[in-house]
C-alpha cells in the first residue's frame, strides 16, 4: 500500500468517527475560529471537508479526503461551486446549520 492511499485511509476512517460527534459548544476548534471539519450536503450524500491549515492573514485550506482543495478566505466564507450546501456561506451559518464538527475538547 503506498504511503498515501495508507494516510487517505486512516483519514477516512478518523472522519466517518468525528461526523458522529455532537456539535455542542463544550468543544473547542483545533484552531480557534476554524472548525476541525464541515459536512456538505451534495444530494443525496454528504462531502466532508477536514482543516488541512491556517495562514497568519485568516484564510483557510479546508481538504477533501480525494485530495481537492477549497479556500476559505478572509471574509471567512466557503466558496466552491460544486459544493451548493456549503458555497457561499459563511463559517458561522455553517456552524449555526450543524454543518461543522469539532474534535477537541
Amino acid at each position: 500500500m503506498k504511503n498515501g492511499s495508507g494516510q487517505r485511509l486512516l483519514t477516512a476512517a478518523a472522519l466517518a468517527v468525528m461526523v458522529g460527534l455532537p456539535t455542542g459548544t463544550g468543544h473547542a476548534d483545533m484552531i480557534e475560529g476554524f472548525p476541525d471539519v464541515i459536512i456538505c450536503p451534495r444530494g443525496d450524500m454528504n462531502r466532508i471537508v477536514y482543516l488541512d491549515r491556517t495562514f497568519t492573514d485568516g484564510r483557510a485550506l479546508y481538504r477533501t479526503l480525494n485530495d481537492q482543495v477549497v479556500e476559505v478566505g478572509t471574509d471567512r466564507v466557503f466558496r466552491r461551486e460544486n459544493e451548493p450546501g456549503c458555497d457561499g456561506k459563511t463559517l458561522d451559518e455553517l456552524r449555526a446549520n450543524g454543518q461543522t464538527r469539532t474534535l477537541s475538547q
